[in-house]
């Protein structure tokens, strides 16, 4: 599934950043989705739905390992 959309958004002081709710929806994420970060020797920042960890609290993932 390609989304042709190419969008800049700014990183705010916490760090965080806003995907556009049309991209959300069409990749079926809601909120409170928990997500795995992966990051490449090349600056690629990819995100992974976690759906074995989803209703699962931070602490719980973490320990999970």
């Amino acid at each position: 599934m390609a989304i042709e959309k190419k969008d800049t958004r700014t990183l705010d002081e916490l760090g965080r950043i806003v995907i556009p709710k049309e991209i959300r929806a069409k990749l079926g994420w809601g909120e409170r989705d928990t997500f795995l970060f992966h990051c490449t020797e090349n600056n690629t920042l990819t995100l992974q739905l976690a759906e074995k960890y989803q209703n699962t609290t931070q602490s719980e993932i973490s320990t999970a390992g």
